[in-house]
Protein backbone atom coordinates (compact mmCIF):
# COMPACT_ATOMS: atom_id res chain seq x y z
CA UNK A 1 0.00 0.00 0.00
CA UNK A 2 2.57 2.54 0.56
CA UNK A 3 4.60 1.74 -2.56
CA UNK A 4 1.21 2.58 -4.46
CA UNK A 5 1.29 6.22 -2.11
CA UNK A 6 4.30 6.75 -3.25
CA UNK A 7 3.75 6.00 -6.83
CA UNK A 8 0.73 8.05 -7.15
CA UNK A 9 2.35 11.13 -5.53
CA UNK A 10 5.35 10.34 -8.64
CA UNK A 11 2.48 10.39 -10.54
CA UNK A 12 1.11 13.68 -9.50
CA UNK A 13 4.58 15.41 -9.53
CA UNK A 14 5.19 13.74 -12.83
CA UNK A 15 1.78 15.83 -14.49
CA UNK A 16 2.46 18.97 -12.68
CA UNK A 17 5.94 18.99 -13.83
CA UNK A 18 5.16 18.15 -17.43
CA UNK A 19 2.47 20.94 -17.06
CA UNK A 20 5.40 23.32 -16.32
CA UNK A 21 7.67 22.85 -18.63
CA UNK A 22 5.39 22.60 -21.40
CA UNK A 23 5.09 26.55 -20.41
CA UNK A 24 7.26 29.60 -21.86
CA UNK A 25 10.55 29.06 -20.77
CA UNK A 26 11.45 31.00 -17.57
CA UNK A 27 13.47 31.47 -14.60
CA UNK A 28 10.55 30.93 -12.40
CA UNK A 29 9.51 27.90 -14.47
CA UNK A 30 12.87 26.27 -13.75
CA UNK A 31 12.71 27.05 -9.65
CA UNK A 32 8.95 25.26 -9.81
CA UNK A 33 10.47 22.51 -11.37
CA UNK A 34 13.39 21.98 -8.91
CA UNK A 35 11.14 22.33 -6.37
CA UNK A 36 8.68 19.78 -7.26
CA UNK A 37 11.22 17.26 -8.25
CA UNK A 38 12.94 17.65 -5.23
CA UNK A 39 9.78 16.39 -3.32
CA UNK A 40 9.98 13.19 -5.23
CA UNK A 41 11.41 10.10 -3.91
CA UNK A 42 15.72 9.60 -4.68
CA UNK A 43 14.74 6.98 -6.75
CA UNK A 44 12.42 8.79 -9.02
CA UNK A 45 14.14 12.01 -9.20
CA UNK A 46 17.01 9.77 -11.01
CA UNK A 47 15.22 7.78 -13.02
CA UNK A 48 12.32 9.82 -14.27
CA UNK A 49 11.43 12.79 -13.71
CA UNK A 50 15.19 14.79 -13.77
CA UNK A 51 16.35 12.45 -17.20
CA UNK A 52 12.32 13.98 -18.54
CA UNK A 53 13.23 17.56 -17.38
CA UNK A 54 16.75 17.73 -18.54
CA UNK A 55 15.23 16.63 -22.35
CA UNK A 56 12.72 19.19 -22.39
CA UNK A 57 14.80 21.79 -21.43
CA UNK A 58 17.52 21.19 -23.31
CA UNK A 59 16.72 24.27 -25.64
CA UNK A 60 16.43 26.65 -22.87
CA UNK A 61 18.75 29.39 -22.32
CA UNK A 62 21.86 28.96 -19.42
CA UNK A 63 20.76 31.83 -17.50
CA UNK A 64 16.73 30.25 -17.10
CA UNK A 65 18.66 27.02 -15.81
CA UNK A 66 20.31 28.94 -12.69
CA UNK A 67 20.95 27.01 -9.59
CA UNK A 68 18.43 28.16 -6.98
CA UNK A 69 19.64 29.87 -3.66
CA UNK A 70 18.19 27.09 -1.67
CA UNK A 71 20.86 24.45 -3.27
CA UNK A 72 23.40 26.75 -2.82
CA UNK A 73 22.49 26.74 0.84
CA UNK A 74 22.74 23.35 1.35
CA UNK A 75 25.91 22.76 -0.78
CA UNK A 76 27.38 25.33 1.68
CA UNK A 77 25.90 23.03 4.71
CA UNK A 78 28.08 20.34 2.96
CA UNK A 79 24.89 18.44 1.38
CA UNK A 80 25.01 17.00 -1.73
CA UNK A 81 22.04 17.75 -4.22
CA UNK A 82 22.59 14.37 -5.71
CA UNK A 83 20.29 14.11 -9.53
CA UNK A 84 18.97 17.83 -8.68
CA UNK A 85 22.14 19.62 -9.91
CA UNK A 86 22.10 17.98 -13.25
CA UNK A 87 19.20 20.24 -13.99
CA UNK A 88 21.65 23.65 -13.78
CA UNK A 89 23.42 24.79 -16.65
CA UNK A 90 24.11 28.60 -14.59
CA UNK A 91 25.74 28.25 -11.21
CA UNK A 92 25.90 32.42 -9.76
CA UNK A 93 27.81 32.70 -6.35
CA UNK A 94 28.79 36.36 -5.81
CA UNK A 95 29.89 38.81 -3.39
CA UNK A 96 31.68 36.46 -0.39
CA UNK A 97 29.00 33.68 -0.92
CA UNK A 98 31.63 31.07 -1.77
CA UNK A 99 32.48 28.90 0.65
CA UNK A 100 34.93 25.86 0.77
CA UNK A 101 32.53 23.89 0.42
CA UNK A 102 30.67 25.20 -2.43
CA UNK A 103 34.37 25.73 -4.48
CA UNK A 104 34.87 21.94 -3.35
CA UNK A 105 31.14 20.81 -5.00
CA UNK A 106 32.00 22.39 -8.30
CA UNK A 107 35.42 21.23 -8.22
CA UNK A 108 33.90 17.40 -7.70
CA UNK A 109 30.87 16.71 -7.49
CA UNK A 110 29.76 15.10 -11.33
CA UNK A 111 26.39 16.08 -10.69
CA UNK A 112 27.38 19.69 -12.58
CA UNK A 113 27.81 18.18 -15.44
CA UNK A 114 25.44 20.30 -17.35
CA UNK A 115 26.87 23.75 -15.99
CA UNK A 116 27.56 25.93 -19.35
CA UNK A 117 27.96 29.03 -17.57
CA UNK A 118 29.63 29.77 -13.93
CA UNK A 119 29.77 33.62 -12.03
CA UNK A 120 32.00 33.84 -8.87
CA UNK A 121 32.21 37.63 -9.02
CA UNK A 122 33.62 39.38 -6.16
CA UNK A 123 34.52 35.86 -4.29
CA UNK A 124 38.42 35.86 -3.15
CA UNK A 125 39.78 33.21 -5.73
CA UNK A 126 43.56 31.98 -5.53
CA UNK A 127 45.62 30.42 -8.07
CA UNK A 128 45.59 26.87 -6.76
CA UNK A 129 41.66 27.28 -6.55
CA UNK A 130 40.84 28.58 -10.20
CA UNK A 131 42.94 25.98 -11.38
CA UNK A 132 40.82 22.78 -9.40
CA UNK A 133 37.58 24.61 -10.95
CA UNK A 134 39.32 24.99 -14.62
CA UNK A 135 40.67 20.79 -14.16
CA UNK A 136 37.76 19.59 -13.37
CA UNK A 137 36.73 17.01 -15.77
CA UNK A 138 33.03 16.74 -15.18
CA UNK A 139 33.16 20.29 -16.27
CA UNK A 140 33.83 19.64 -19.80
CA UNK A 141 30.54 21.31 -21.03
CA UNK A 142 31.37 25.05 -18.93
CA UNK A 143 31.69 27.82 -21.58
CA UNK A 144 31.29 31.32 -19.76
CA UNK A 145 33.19 32.14 -16.73
CA UNK A 146 32.61 35.57 -15.23
CA UNK A 147 35.33 36.45 -12.28
CA UNK A 148 34.98 40.00 -12.05
CA UNK A 149 36.35 41.68 -9.11
CA UNK A 150 38.05 38.49 -8.12
CA UNK A 151 41.06 40.18 -7.27
CA UNK A 152 42.90 37.21 -8.85
CA UNK A 153 46.40 38.91 -9.88
CA UNK A 154 48.98 38.09 -12.44
CA UNK A 155 49.54 34.61 -10.94
CA UNK A 156 46.08 33.64 -11.73
CA UNK A 157 45.79 35.05 -15.09
CA UNK A 158 48.85 32.48 -15.72
CA UNK A 159 47.02 29.76 -14.47
CA UNK A 160 44.08 30.81 -16.75
CA UNK A 161 46.55 30.95 -19.93
CA UNK A 162 48.20 27.62 -19.70
CA UNK A 163 45.29 25.28 -18.41
CA UNK A 164 44.21 22.83 -20.76
CA UNK A 165 40.42 23.01 -18.60
CA UNK A 166 40.44 27.17 -20.36
CA UNK A 167 40.44 25.86 -23.37
CA UNK A 168 36.99 25.14 -23.69
CA UNK A 169 35.76 28.85 -22.36
CA UNK A 170 33.97 31.16 -24.96
CA UNK A 171 33.60 33.97 -22.55
CA UNK A 172 36.18 34.82 -19.86
CA UNK A 173 34.94 38.10 -18.00
CA UNK A 174 38.32 38.94 -16.23
CA UNK A 175 37.08 42.80 -15.18
CA UNK A 176 38.79 44.40 -12.10
CA UNK A 177 40.83 41.51 -11.32
CA UNK A 178 44.27 43.34 -11.14
CA UNK A 179 46.14 41.50 -13.75
CA UNK A 180 47.97 44.18 -15.03
CA UNK A 181 50.37 44.11 -17.99
CA UNK A 182 51.80 41.05 -16.82
CA UNK A 183 48.70 39.05 -16.53
CA UNK A 184 47.70 40.50 -20.26
CA UNK A 185 51.32 39.31 -21.02
CA UNK A 186 50.27 36.13 -20.09
CA UNK A 187 47.48 36.33 -21.44
CA UNK A 188 48.26 36.65 -24.62
CA UNK A 189 50.97 33.72 -24.52
CA UNK A 190 48.41 31.31 -23.84
CA UNK A 191 47.82 28.10 -26.22
CA UNK A 192 44.34 27.53 -25.38
CA UNK A 193 42.82 30.52 -26.99
CA UNK A 194 40.86 28.92 -30.25
CA UNK A 195 37.33 28.78 -28.82
CA UNK A 196 37.32 32.52 -27.10
CA UNK A 197 34.72 34.73 -28.35
CA UNK A 198 34.83 37.53 -25.84
CA UNK A 199 37.05 38.52 -23.66
CA UNK A 200 36.60 41.40 -20.77
CA UNK A 201 39.45 42.91 -19.20
CA UNK A 202 38.18 46.36 -18.02
CA UNK A 203 39.89 48.20 -14.88
CA UNK A 204 42.83 46.08 -14.59
CA UNK A 205 45.46 49.02 -14.78
CA UNK A 206 46.69 47.95 -18.31
CA UNK A 207 49.33 50.45 -19.71
CA UNK A 208 51.27 48.37 -22.10
CA UNK A 209 50.81 48.98 -25.81
CA UNK A 210 53.44 45.89 -26.63
CA UNK A 211 51.15 43.39 -24.41
CA UNK A 212 48.22 44.18 -26.35
CA UNK A 213 50.25 44.12 -29.48
CA UNK A 214 51.11 40.50 -29.02
CA UNK A 215 47.70 39.58 -27.66
CA UNK A 216 46.23 40.55 -30.82
CA UNK A 217 49.00 38.79 -32.62
CA UNK A 218 47.98 35.65 -31.06
CA UNK A 219 47.62 32.73 -33.81
CA UNK A 220 45.70 30.96 -31.10
CA UNK A 221 43.06 34.18 -30.88
CA UNK A 222 41.16 33.24 -34.06
CA UNK A 223 37.62 33.71 -33.24
CA UNK A 224 37.24 37.28 -30.79
CA UNK A 225 34.18 38.97 -31.24
CA UNK A 226 33.55 41.34 -28.63
CA UNK A 227 36.72 42.36 -26.72
CA UNK A 228 36.15 44.60 -23.39
CA UNK A 229 39.51 47.11 -22.24
CA UNK A 230 37.60 49.89 -20.98
CA UNK A 231 38.50 51.54 -17.40
CA UNK A 232 42.48 51.22 -18.28
CA UNK A 233 45.48 53.19 -18.63
CA UNK A 234 46.27 52.25 -22.44
CA UNK A 235 47.00 55.56 -24.60
CA UNK A 236 48.09 56.63 -27.58
CA UNK A 237 50.30 53.94 -28.72
CA UNK A 238 47.38 51.16 -27.55
CA UNK A 239 45.16 53.03 -30.13
CA UNK A 240 47.61 52.80 -32.94
CA UNK A 241 48.23 48.67 -31.79
CA UNK A 242 44.30 48.35 -32.07
CA UNK A 243 44.16 50.87 -34.91
CA UNK A 244 46.53 48.64 -37.39
CA UNK A 245 45.86 45.31 -36.03
CA UNK A 246 43.63 42.65 -38.88
CA UNK A 247 42.45 40.77 -35.89
CA UNK A 248 40.02 43.63 -35.07
CA UNK A 249 38.16 42.96 -38.18
CA UNK A 250 36.48 40.30 -36.90
CA UNK A 251 35.17 42.07 -33.52
CA UNK A 252 31.77 43.46 -33.19
CA UNK A 253 32.14 44.93 -29.67
CA UNK A 254 34.91 46.71 -28.31
CA UNK A 255 34.98 48.76 -25.62
CA UNK A 256 37.78 51.24 -24.87
CA UNK A 257 35.83 54.34 -23.01
CA UNK A 258 37.86 55.88 -19.82
CA UNK A 259 41.31 55.25 -21.56
CA UNK A 260 43.31 58.19 -21.81
CA UNK A 261 43.63 58.35 -25.57
CA UNK A 262 43.87 61.65 -27.52
CA UNK A 263 41.39 63.29 -29.50
CA UNK A 264 43.17 62.50 -32.26
CA UNK A 265 43.88 58.47 -31.42
CA UNK A 266 40.18 58.45 -31.00
CA UNK A 267 38.94 59.83 -34.57
CA UNK A 268 41.87 57.56 -36.52
CA UNK A 269 40.17 54.26 -34.33
CA UNK A 270 36.55 55.75 -35.25
CA UNK A 271 37.55 56.10 -39.22
CA UNK A 272 39.83 52.85 -39.23
CA UNK A 273 38.84 50.23 -41.73
CA UNK A 274 39.69 47.14 -40.09
CA UNK A 275 36.78 48.07 -37.31
CA UNK A 276 33.74 47.33 -38.57
CA UNK A 277 30.69 49.34 -38.27
CA UNK A 278 29.14 47.34 -35.20
CA UNK A 279 32.37 48.14 -33.37
CA UNK A 280 32.93 51.32 -34.06
CA UNK A 281 29.54 51.97 -32.60
CA UNK A 282 30.58 50.86 -28.96
CA UNK A 283 34.04 52.17 -28.84
CA UNK A 284 33.18 54.50 -26.44
CA UNK A 285 30.04 53.13 -24.46
CA UNK A 286 29.92 53.56 -20.96
CA UNK A 287 27.55 49.88 -20.19
CA UNK A 288 29.43 47.30 -21.61
CA UNK A 289 27.22 44.11 -22.61
CA UNK A 290 25.13 42.45 -20.44
CA UNK A 291 26.81 40.02 -17.96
Amino acid sequence: ARARVIERCTLDIFAELRSVLHGPPSEARFETACALIEHAPEADRAGRLVPYAVDHMSLWAPSLRRLPDLSITRLADGERLGALALLATYARIERGDLPPAILAALCTHEEFAHLKWVTLRSNPLSPEDLERLLKAPHLASLERLNLIECELGPRAAQRIAHSSGAARLRERFLDDCALADAGLAALADSPHLAQLERLDLGGNGLRSASALKALLRSPALTGLKALDLSRNQLGDDAARVIATSPRTATLTWLDLTGNPMSADARRTLERRAYLNRAARKHLWREAGLLR
